[in-house]
């Protein structure tokens, strides 16, 4: 018994995998297919599956026998026309140009979040497909995974970057020249490189404008002006004057398209994030950047934001939507791979083949075995992605250049549908054919009510699936109380610093002595001075360098503290989170918080909180009752955790530097 999609959609289902070869790896083999069948719980609600045909590939263009052999001619896929049909169709459903559908099973107008869009894989026709989509007014909430090195608007982004910092590198700075950005045309840049002898791209570039030149002039002072963005602003900043206050955004989305918000929304974000982490410089995100594969796992789950979702069918098990549309059905399955794999006598054998070597019989079992194997996985998943469909599913695909491989998905629906239907005429399909069209409708209004002997054994049947809880009323849910977080005390915190003292900014003085102290002792000692040098020097820039430099003595002179040389040993850990109950049996507080510093000293437990406070305290008495708190809840949780160690909490003054240790006497 389904509870998620309507008897019509199921009773597709059934069609397409009654025939004993399409049932193969989804049907039980012992039982008659007559015997296993789906019921729906959602008794006499309507649905629809439609079956489009398949779009034919286009004929080529003739090519005149003189024509230059760069001579682009534009001839549209057949997966991007079904892409615009996709797209035309999911508009007109809600609404774009007139009227929106009605979802009759929930009583209300289709929205776009109640929309899904299966693939098989993600290529070229996802791109088409979510281009189409915004084409035609269609709020998309874009792919599931997105790889943003991959991506051209990133790509041009990332060459600004690099250029700005180091615009000596012809490559790069003649990509961007002829970029987005700066817009030069091809012939602008071959008059600029060409015949200028053995000095650079940014030497000649320097040498045109001094002599006047108005598009070296203006290109010359974008490149100084990214020049000094890259080393004063942080990656996000950078980034957000580039595509933001320098209009890149829309100079991208004109010559791309708007799907590439996307992307430079990726961008920016993972820009942001990685200044939480690591010293916030142009440069060092680039390497980072550079150094890894950046691919963006997108949560689509349902009702977000109200927009169509493009998933992969692996992606999007577990996840339903009242409209289901399979657009990548004539695809076959995985490429197969260089070993086939003998499974004689139960004992598994790599065979491979050399090129141009011929095929012995063993590994033409394995081979048949594997094809077999593959096969039922692929109508696996067909099952899979067909039974997302809540109230409708839509079923299309085009024709590539091969033919389309034996038991596709497309032939296997269509197949089971025709077992039900006749096909119909269809007036929108035949108008963007350009011929008469013919599809595949089936609706239906059936339920348990219609399987089963009478009404009251679908009750019967649907009650005995149910525990005895689903038909009481629920308890009413307790109030959860606020969670205890230490650095967010109770009580008010004590002033950072004397009133006497000049110091604006203190909050961002104390959030860099915190990020020092938390690589610096990543770092041999040796090396750590001009570290915090280096880190100041970027993340303090607008400071004074006496105010750097006494920055940094302050946090190093922590570091050389005797009495906490263990909290900064090899194996201790920074900034730990902690979750928990605290507090007594009959009023427990859920604790979250994050240990500046934790390490085990043999049966002990070290944990140390950093504290800018200017002047410290004197005397564990003259201590702010919140500090006392936090620790008190650091304590608490840890001998909770660890019963059989001791807790030995600190509190480190950064001004001086000091060591007070607060105990549960304190």
């Amino acid at each position: 018994i389904s509870f998620r999609s309507v008897q019509a959609v199921l009773d597709v289902v059934d069609a397409t995998f009654d025939d004993a070869d399409a049932g193969d790896g989804v049907r039980l083999p012992d039982v008659p297919p007559a015997e296993q069948r789906h019921l729906a719980a959602r008794d006499g609600q309507p649905g629809l599956v439609e079956v489009w045909p398949r779009v034919p590939q286009p004929a080529a263009a003739p090519v005149a026998p003189w024509n230059p052999p760069v001579e682009r001619l534009r001839v549209e896929s057949a997966a991007t026309v079904c892409a615009h049909r996709v797209a035309e169709r999911i508009a007109r459903m809600i609404g774009k140009g007139g009227a929106p559908e009605i979802l009759t099973a929930k009583g209300r107008p289709i929205r776009a979040g109640d929309i899904m869009v299966l693939l098989r894989k993600r290529d070229a026709f996802q791109t088409d497909l979510i281009r189409a989509l915004k084409q035609n007014g269609v709020a998309v909430a874009g792919a599931d995974r997105l790889d943003l090195a991959g991506h051209m608007a990133v790509q041009d982004c990332l060459a600004a970057a690099e250029a700005a910092l180091l615009p000596r590198d012809d490559l790069t700075l003649a990509a961007v020249l002829k970029g987005p950005f700066l817009g030069w045309t091809e012939d602008e840049l071959f008059a600029l490189c060409h015949g200028r002898g053995d000095i650079g791209v940014w030497s000649a570039l320097n040498a045109k404008a001094d002599g006047g030149d108005p598009r070296c002039i203006a290109a010359l002072a974008t490149m100084k002006a990214w020049g000094v963005a890259a080393r004063s602003l942080r990656p996000f900043g950078f980034f957000t004057r580039l595509l933001d206050a320098e209009g890149g955004r829309a100079i991208l989305r004109a010559r791309m398209g708007g799907e590439v918000d996307d992307p430079l929304d990726e961008l920016l974000d993972l820009a942001q994030g990685f200044e939480r982490d690591h010293p916030g410089s142009v440069q060092s995100f680039l390497r980072w950047f550079a150094t890894g594969a950046v691919e963006i796992k997108r949560d689509l789950e349902q009702g977000a934001q109200d927009q169509v979702r493009i998933l992969t069918v692996h992606g999007a098990k577990g996840l339903q939507a009242p409209v289901v549309f399979l657009p990548q059905t004539t695809g076959g399955g995985a490429r197969a791979p260089d070993l086939e794999w003998s499974r004689a006598d139960g004992k598994p054998l790599p065979m491979w083949k050399p090129p141009g070597a011929g095929i012995c019989g063993g590994l033409s079992l394995a081979r048949d075995a594997r094809e077999a194997e593959d096969a039922r996985e692929v109508r696996r998943l067909l099952y899979v992605a067909m039974t997302r469909a809540e109230d409708r599913l839509y079923v299309c695909g085009w024709d590539g250049r091969r033919a389309a491989p034996e038991g596709n998905w497309h032939d296997l629906v269509r197949t089971g549908v025709a077992r039900l239907t006749q096909p119909v005429a269809d007036e929108r399909l035949s108008a963007a054919f350009g011929e008469p069209v013919q599809l595949w409708r089936w609706q239906g209004m059936g339920g348990i009510a219609a399987k089963l002997a009478t009404p009251e054994a679908a009750v019967q049947a649907t009650r005995a699936l149910l525990p005895a809880w689903a038909n009481a009323p629920a308890p009413e849910e307790p109030t959860p109380g606020r969670p205890l977080m230490p650095s967010r005390p109770d009580v008010a915190d004590p002033p950072m610093l004397s009133p006497l003292a000049a110091n604006p900014d203190r909050f961002r003085r104390g959030n860099l002595v915190h990020r020092m102290l938390q690589s610096l002792p990543e770092i041999a000692p040796d090396a750590r001075a001009a570290a915090a040098r280096r880190y100041l020097d970027v993340a303090a820039a607008d400071w004074p360098d006496a105010t750097r430099a006494a920055l940094a003595a302050e946090a190093l002179a922590v570091l050389e503290l005797p009495e906490v040389g263990q909290l900064f040993a090899p194996d201790s850990r920074a900034e730990v989170p902690i979750a928990g109950l605290v507090g007594g049996a009959d009023a427990p507080r859920l604790l979250a918080g994050q240990i500046d510093r934790l390490a085990f000293d043999g049966d002990t437990i070290l944990i140390a909180d950093y504290k800018t406070n200017r002047p410290p305290p004197a005397t564990v008495a003259e201590v702010s009752p919140a500090y006392r708190g936090q620790m008190a809840a650091y304590r608490d949780a840890l001998s909770r955790m660890f019963p059989a160690r001791r807790v030995r909490t600190f509190l480190i003054w950064t001004d001086g530097p000091s060591v007070m240790e607060l105990t549960a006497d304190d």
